[in-house]
């Protein structure tokens, strides 16, 4: 039998959050209020998750961060993965390992991306925006899947022939423009509901 890998996303300007319920020692922190809310967004994504493919809600099933701010479902066997840009959350739940990823791409200043990737590694790219944010945004998937982030360089991270990669480009209602990129370490079926404001 093939795993799974579930993906919700959605964004603070659209869908209804309980903040409420979410408030807690890691999301009273932020000081910035998109950030917050974007926190807020994940934990309320990851239940709806919990409930559909695990049978039981995000706080019976238990959340926390490791020590290097990687979220994990305590339940056995299940795996989770979040990712957040400019409002929009991607959310993740498994019984297999994955890292997924969510970037607004912005093809005046992809430039800024260079030091992400090494000297072959860009030249190949030859300045295609929409090649390099898909690039980045699946190095960034790589780090989740193995659980460092970015404590790694970025330009050390490379593209095993081994791993399962799925991606895709959405354009949301406003006219913004986003990479969102899964990584898994076995044969898997990707599947994502996307829940407001992207068109359809």
């Amino acid at each position: 039998m093939i795993s799974k890998v579930y993906m919700l996303l959605s964004n603070i300007y659209d869908e209804p959050i309980h903040t409420n319920e979410w408030l807690d020692d890691y999301t009273s922190k932020f000081i910035d209020n998109t950030r917050q809310q974007e926190s807020f967004l994940a934990r309320e994504l990851l239940n709806q998750l919990c409930l559909q493919h695990i049978g039981e809600p995000l706080k019976k099933v238990g959340f926390e961060k490791d020590k290097y701010g990687r979220p994990i479902l305590m339940k056995d066997r299940f795996y989770c993965s979040i990712s957040h840009s400019n409002g929009w959350v991607l959310v993740g739940v498994s019984s297999i390992s994955f890292g997924l990823d969510i970037e607004q791409t912005d093809h005046e200043n992809f430039e800024s991306l260079s030091s992400a990737f090494s000297i072959v590694e860009w030249e190949q790219l030859q300045n295609n925006s929409l090649d390099i944010f898909k690039a980045f945004s699946k190095k960034e998937s790589i780090s989740k899947l193995y659980g460092h982030g970015f404590l790694v360089e970025p330009s050390e991270i490379k593209q095993s022939n081994n791993l399962i990669n799925w991606n895709t480009v959405l354009t949301t209602k406003s006219g913004k423009e986003f990479v969102v990129t899964a990584i898994a370490k076995e044969r898997c079926d990707f599947s994502i509901q996307v829940k407001y404001g992207v068109e359809e």
